[in-house]
């Protein structure tokens, strides 16, 4: 038994504790050494060695860490005066466990050194289904392995299922088009995260194959990563990720469905595989009443209905189950929150797409089924200031469906750009590849069936998608069995036209020149006004501005 990477400290000591517990005002005082010091280098070298040592079949099983016959003594610390107990449950990271057979050992311990990564024996499994723990010739723990798997006692908590409440709230139809896509846009769940993600490396070691910024001006947000496995090899991995905790709020199912459909998605629009993806799920719960537990087992339950629906399996997951601040004001709870991670190897890195639009007089094409009618949780409804709890319902029969057309159209090559339908709906998504592109688009809502023109644009159906193709004769061909409709074309000026049944409404206005100022010097605030695109010119205030003017004119 062997330990490489990270040597054992103080902090990370009850870190799974500590992130299923409520938070205090004494949280920071008293459990800040639970947070573990991360050190991305080691934890680097540390993947490098175990890819090899893999390869080379050295190793029969690994874990971040865990025990069998262990002498804490020949554990590797990061100081001096560690008690027994605090060696055997810290979580430090960059730390693994492996079984490595004997015969094995040496050459794994060339490889460890090889990439500079520590590595020790700290014990033996010995095949009598007893955990013990030494330090020298003490021994210090001793249980059966049959009581950690089997001893503990169930706990039985109750539990309560609460129906959704009823909001019927709609928006009025909006008057003044320019205000309504400003108030969409600015949302800082839709606007840029540019200034932000800008302050961090983004490049993965030279792996990077698709950049997080695309297009003419690098500032196209793409909805996934794509990066090498190796160096100077095609194949590489696609992860996307789907979040919504206003919709877990206003549904817990439909919520949950969701927040799968758009992590797969976001991974399919850039290449992903729908056949060969695998998942995790990350739950942030608001505490364990009954009512909170209710609504924990129906994501679970759907969750299960998701893996059936898609034919793809959770591998992993994580829960922190005390998502609440208990200040001397009283207790804070945030609303349930499910975050889906998607993975999966692609075999050319190159047969993937980003948002930005790549050229003028291609056909723009809504590809999957759309519930126009539910505007529910969505950024619009927030901005407008009502609630309704009928948010857009997937149509789990056609998804994947869908997935499969828009992946075999993406190998094909007959995908120019794609952006999968989320937050702010097809104007944002339409706007954001238009704003990639440095162009406009002439949209038609009239295929789309919606009874309202604003309910056409700032739907959030999950499972939806906004594609660039270059000839028109292709799309019956490429998405025949699946809900389809041809939306428009782009064009090279930078205009958005916006046509809906006979009617017509003209609204012109400009993305450029407007600022907000924050209110405390020294401070960077990152305000989002009427821009998509912008800039952070001072840390005494924030000056939000377009690059480049954009015009739109609505006709409905």
């Amino acid at each position: 038994m062997l330990t490489i990477g990270g040597r054992t400290g103080r902090d990370g000591i009850h870190g799974a504790n500590v992130s299923s517990g409520a938070m205090t005002h004494e949280t920071i005082l008293v459990d800040g050494t639970s947070v573990q010091e991360g050190n991305p280098i080691v934890q680097n070298k540390v993947f490098a060695a175990i890819e090899e040592c893999r390869d080379a079949g050295l190793h029969r099983a690994l874990t971040d860490c865990g025990g069998g016959g262990v002498h804490l003594d020949k554990v590797p610390l990061k100081y001096a005066g560690l008690a027994d107990w605090e060696i055997w449950l810290s979580e430090s990271q960059e730390r693994m466990v492996l079984a490595v057979p004997p015969e094995n050992l040496e050459k794994f311990l060339e490889i460890c050194l090889k990439y500079e990564v520590p590595a020790d024996v700290i014990g033996a499994f010995t095949g009598d289904k007893q955990l013990r723990l030494k330090n020298k010739e003490q021994v210090v723990g001793e249980l059966p392995m049959a009581f950690l798997h089997d001893g503990f006692p169930k706990r039985r908590m109750p539990v309560v299922y609460t129906e959704t409440e009823e909001k019927n709230d709609v928006p009025e139809k909006p008057t003044d088009w320019q205000k309504t896509i400003e108030d969409v846009m600015s949302d800082l769940n839709v606007c840029s995260k540019e200034p932000m993600l800008r302050q961090y490396d983004m490049t993965v070691q030279g792996k990077t194959a698709l950049e997080p910024f695309t297009g003419v001006y690098f500032d196209a947000p793409n909805d996934a990563s794509v990066v090498f496995l190796r160096f100077g090899e095609p194949a590489g991995m696609v992860l996307a990720q789907g979040v919504n905790p206003f919709l877990m709020k206003e549904d817990i199912v439909e919520g949950t469905r969701w927040a799968v459909a758009r992590a797969i998605s976001n991974f399919v629009a850039h290449g992903g595989n729908p056949d060969k993806m695998a998942m995790a799920d990350n739950v942030v719960w608001p505490g364990t009443d009954p009512e909170a537990l209710g609504k924990l087992d129906r994501t679970i339950d759907t969750l299960e209905e998701m893996i059936r629906v898609i034919e793809a399996p959770f591998i992993s997951g994580k829960d922190s189950m005390k998502a609440l601040y208990d200040g001397p004001e009283g207790v804070i709870k945030n609303p349930p929150l499910l975050n889906v991670t998607v993975a999966g190897t692609i075999p050319d890195v190159m047969k993937t797409t980003s948002v930005d639009i790549k050229s003028s007089n291609s056909v723009l094409c809504v590809v999957g089924a759309m519930d126009t009618e539910h505007i529910g949780g969505s950024i619009y409804a927030r901005t407008a200031h009502i609630e309704n709890s009928h948010i857009p319902q997937l149509d789990t029969k056609t998804f994947p469906l869908s997935l499969r057309a828009i992946h075999d159209a993406i190998q094909a090559g007959k995908v120019k750009s794609c952006k999968s339908n989320g937050e702010g709906g097809i104007a944002a998504a339409i706007s954001m590849m238009c704003f990639g592109g440095d162009c406009g688009a002439e949209i038609d809502l009239n295929c789309l069936g919606a009874s309202r023109p604003d309910f056409a644009l700032f739907n959030e159906t999950a499972g939806s998608f906004v594609i660039e193709v270059a000839d028109e004769k292709e799309i019956e061909e490429l998405f025949g069995p699946v809900p389809h409709a041809v939306i428009g074309r782009t064009v090279s000026e930078r205009k958005l036209s916006i046509i809906r049944r006979s009617e017509r409404y003209h609204s012109r206005f400009r993305f450029c020149k407007k600022s907000v100022e924050a209110s405390i010097p020294g401070t960077i605030w990152l305000v989002a006004n009427n821009l998509y695109s912008h800039r952070l010119c001072s840390i005494d205030h924030v000056l939000l501005f377009s690059k480049r003017p954009v015009q739109m004119i609505i006709k409905i």
